[in-house]
């Protein structure tokens, strides 16, 4: 007989929402972290581009105006140099940033990836759950077009819980694991 502790133990172990939870927390609060640092860049970037238009219209203007001695040329020549240096390092460092937020935002996709297949699969044997099973069977019913004939494999072990009674937990587990991984090796064959 199997205590209620133990059942508790076992869902605590293989179901526990709160670490679903706290990753999907974690992540969450990652992403909204990296929108802002995308929001503050895009936002430093109008500024420069702000910057840069300014300094060229200002020469523009000077240069519009037809009276303007070589001196005054050196200076709009010279103004134009430091804005354009400027708008460079602003680029240059925006790449950096923007290459930065690349990787992290794919270093989240592949958790988001990864956590949304532990969520689909069984822990221990590694074969889709109930959940994977109820999404593949919605989906096909909202497509109406069966590519391939959906399955549903049901399978009674007998005696299973003399195994475990008989041979221990640590047994029982492996029994299972070895019939998903053998059903996983036929279904790939198939």
């Amino acid at each position: 007989a199997v205590s209620k502790k133990q059942l508790q133990d076992l869902r605590l172990q293989f179901l526990n929402p709160a670490d679903s939870a706290e990753s999907n927390a974690k992540i969450s609060q990652q992403l909204a972290q990296e929108i802002s640092a995308l929001r503050a860049l895009i936002e430093s970037q109008e500024d420069a581009n702000e910057k840069f238009g300014g300094s060229i219209e200002l020469v523009s203007t000077r240069l519009d105006s037809g009276s303007f001695t070589p001196a005054d040329l050196r200076e709009c020549l010279n103004s134009l140099q430091i804005a354009t240096e400027s708008i460079q390092r602003q680029m240059a460092d925006m790449g950096d940033k923007l290459k930065a937020s690349k990787n992290q935002i794919n270093g989240l996709q592949a958790t988001v990836s990864e956590l949304h297949k532990e969520v689909l699969t069984d822990p221990l044997t590694g074969v889709g759950n109930r959940r994977l099973f109820d999404k593949m069977i919605a989906t096909s019913i909202e497509s109406k077009a069966f590519e391939e004939s959906p399955y549903l494999i049901l399978i009674d072990l007998d005696k299973f819980k003399d195994i475990n009674d008989t041979h221990g937990h640590s047994t029982g587990d492996d029994v299972l694991r070895f019939v998903a991984s053998s059903l996983k090796k036929r279904t790939e064959v198939a």
